[in-house]
Protein backbone atom coordinates (compact mmCIF):
# COMPACT_ATOMS: atom_id res chain seq x y z
CA UNK A 1 0.00 0.00 0.00
CA UNK A 2 1.47 3.33 -1.05
CA UNK A 3 1.27 6.36 1.18
CA UNK A 4 2.02 9.89 0.06
CA UNK A 5 2.72 12.60 2.59
CA UNK A 6 1.60 15.86 0.92
CA UNK A 7 3.92 17.88 3.18
CA UNK A 8 6.91 15.88 1.92
CA UNK A 9 5.93 16.33 -1.72
CA UNK A 10 5.26 19.99 -1.17
CA UNK A 11 8.55 20.62 0.64
CA UNK A 12 10.55 18.77 -2.02
CA UNK A 13 8.73 20.52 -4.85
CA UNK A 14 9.25 24.06 -3.57
CA UNK A 15 12.87 24.99 -4.08
CA UNK A 16 14.03 28.52 -3.35
CA UNK A 17 12.48 30.67 -6.03
CA UNK A 18 15.10 33.40 -5.88
CA UNK A 19 18.69 32.91 -7.01
CA UNK A 20 21.51 34.21 -4.77
CA UNK A 21 21.87 37.27 -7.02
CA UNK A 22 18.22 38.19 -6.32
CA UNK A 23 16.80 37.24 -9.72
CA UNK A 24 14.08 34.68 -10.36
CA UNK A 25 14.79 31.58 -12.41
CA UNK A 26 12.56 30.53 -15.29
CA UNK A 27 11.41 26.98 -14.62
CA UNK A 28 9.21 24.60 -16.57
CA UNK A 29 5.64 24.41 -15.37
CA UNK A 30 2.03 24.54 -16.41
CA UNK A 31 2.43 28.25 -17.00
CA UNK A 32 5.92 28.53 -18.42
CA UNK A 33 7.40 31.95 -17.88
CA UNK A 34 4.31 33.28 -16.07
CA UNK A 35 6.18 34.23 -12.93
CA UNK A 36 4.28 31.65 -10.85
CA UNK A 37 6.08 29.23 -8.54
CA UNK A 38 7.45 26.35 -10.57
CA UNK A 39 9.23 23.15 -9.72
CA UNK A 40 12.69 21.94 -10.64
CA UNK A 41 11.24 18.42 -11.00
CA UNK A 42 9.63 17.60 -14.34
CA UNK A 43 7.94 14.31 -13.38
CA UNK A 44 6.55 12.36 -10.46
CA UNK A 45 5.42 8.70 -10.38
CA UNK A 46 3.35 6.56 -8.06
CA UNK A 47 2.28 2.93 -8.19
CA UNK A 48 -0.71 1.77 -6.14
CA UNK A 49 -3.00 -1.23 -5.85
CA UNK A 50 -6.07 -0.91 -8.06
CA UNK A 51 -8.37 -0.53 -5.10
CA UNK A 52 -11.00 2.02 -4.01
CA UNK A 53 -8.94 2.69 -0.88
CA UNK A 54 -6.26 4.28 -3.07
CA UNK A 55 -8.55 7.01 -4.47
CA UNK A 56 -7.53 9.62 -1.90
CA UNK A 57 -3.86 8.73 -2.33
CA UNK A 58 -3.87 9.20 -6.12
CA UNK A 59 -5.88 12.45 -5.83
CA UNK A 60 -3.43 13.92 -3.32
CA UNK A 61 -0.49 12.76 -5.42
CA UNK A 62 -1.98 14.32 -8.56
CA UNK A 63 -2.89 17.61 -6.88
CA UNK A 64 0.47 18.09 -5.20
CA UNK A 65 2.41 17.12 -8.33
CA UNK A 66 0.38 19.50 -10.49
CA UNK A 67 0.68 22.26 -7.89
CA UNK A 68 4.47 21.82 -7.84
CA UNK A 69 4.48 22.27 -11.63
CA UNK A 70 2.69 25.61 -11.23
CA UNK A 71 -0.71 24.49 -12.55
CA UNK A 72 -3.69 26.68 -11.72
CA UNK A 73 -6.55 25.37 -9.57
CA UNK A 74 -8.72 24.56 -12.62
CA UNK A 75 -5.97 22.39 -14.09
CA UNK A 76 -5.39 20.74 -10.72
CA UNK A 77 -9.10 19.85 -10.49
CA UNK A 78 -8.99 18.41 -14.04
CA UNK A 79 -5.90 16.33 -13.30
CA UNK A 80 -7.40 15.08 -10.02
CA UNK A 81 -10.58 13.99 -11.85
CA UNK A 82 -8.58 12.25 -14.58
CA UNK A 83 -6.49 10.16 -12.17
CA UNK A 84 -9.63 9.24 -10.22
CA UNK A 85 -11.25 8.00 -13.44
CA UNK A 86 -8.08 6.08 -14.38
CA UNK A 87 -8.12 4.34 -10.99
CA UNK A 88 -11.85 3.55 -11.33
CA UNK A 89 -11.22 2.14 -14.80
CA UNK A 90 -8.34 -0.02 -13.51
CA UNK A 91 -10.61 -1.40 -10.78
CA UNK A 92 -13.48 -2.03 -13.21
CA UNK A 93 -11.30 -3.80 -15.78
CA UNK A 94 -9.73 -6.06 -13.14
CA UNK A 95 -6.31 -4.44 -13.00
CA UNK A 96 -4.16 -5.24 -9.99
CA UNK A 97 -1.81 -2.23 -9.96
CA UNK A 98 -1.89 1.26 -11.41
CA UNK A 99 1.23 3.26 -12.17
CA UNK A 100 0.79 6.97 -12.83
CA UNK A 101 3.45 9.38 -14.03
CA UNK A 102 2.70 13.10 -14.11
CA UNK A 103 5.12 15.24 -16.03
CA UNK A 104 5.46 18.66 -17.55
CA UNK A 105 7.35 20.06 -20.52
CA UNK A 106 7.21 23.13 -22.76
CA UNK A 107 3.82 22.03 -24.11
CA UNK A 108 2.11 21.53 -20.74
CA UNK A 109 1.22 18.67 -18.41
CA UNK A 110 1.03 14.98 -19.25
CA UNK A 111 -0.26 11.87 -17.47
CA UNK A 112 1.01 8.42 -18.39
CA UNK A 113 -0.92 5.45 -16.95
CA UNK A 114 0.00 1.76 -16.91
CA UNK A 115 -2.47 -0.82 -15.61
CA UNK A 116 -5.60 1.29 -16.12
CA UNK A 117 -6.98 -0.99 -18.83
CA UNK A 118 -8.71 0.32 -21.94
CA UNK A 119 -10.89 3.34 -21.20
CA UNK A 120 -14.56 2.34 -21.01
CA UNK A 121 -17.09 3.84 -23.38
CA UNK A 122 -20.74 4.20 -22.42
CA UNK A 123 -23.12 1.22 -22.71
CA UNK A 124 -26.14 -0.25 -20.92
CA UNK A 125 -23.84 -2.13 -18.54
CA UNK A 126 -21.45 0.81 -18.17
CA UNK A 127 -23.31 4.12 -18.23
CA UNK A 128 -20.15 6.18 -17.64
CA UNK A 129 -18.22 6.98 -20.82
CA UNK A 130 -14.77 7.45 -19.29
CA UNK A 131 -13.14 7.99 -22.69
CA UNK A 132 -15.45 10.94 -23.38
CA UNK A 133 -15.08 12.28 -19.84
CA UNK A 134 -11.29 12.37 -19.76
CA UNK A 135 -11.24 13.32 -23.47
CA UNK A 136 -13.11 16.51 -22.60
CA UNK A 137 -10.22 17.47 -20.28
CA UNK A 138 -7.16 16.25 -22.20
CA UNK A 139 -6.12 14.57 -25.43
CA UNK A 140 -6.17 10.78 -25.00
CA UNK A 141 -3.92 8.23 -26.71
CA UNK A 142 -4.06 4.49 -25.92
CA UNK A 143 -1.46 2.03 -27.10
CA UNK A 144 -0.17 -1.33 -25.90
CA UNK A 145 -2.02 -1.15 -22.58
CA UNK A 146 -0.75 2.33 -21.81
CA UNK A 147 -2.81 5.53 -21.69
CA UNK A 148 -1.22 8.89 -22.40
CA UNK A 149 -3.13 12.10 -21.63
CA UNK A 150 -1.89 15.58 -22.45
CA UNK A 151 -3.24 18.90 -21.24
CA UNK A 152 -4.57 21.02 -24.04
CA UNK A 153 -2.62 24.14 -23.08
CA UNK A 154 -0.01 25.44 -20.69
CA UNK A 155 -1.97 28.35 -19.27
CA UNK A 156 -5.30 26.85 -18.21
CA UNK A 157 -7.19 27.74 -21.42
CA UNK A 158 -9.06 24.94 -23.13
Amino acid sequence: MAWVDPKTIRSQARPNRRDPDGTYRRRLGCEVGSGRRMSMATSYSIEVAASPEMATTVRIFAAESARSFGCDEGQIDDIRLIVTELLANAIQTGGRRLRLTLSVDDEGWRIHAEGAGSLATGSKEQPVDRRALVGSLASVHERDGHIELRGSSTNGDR
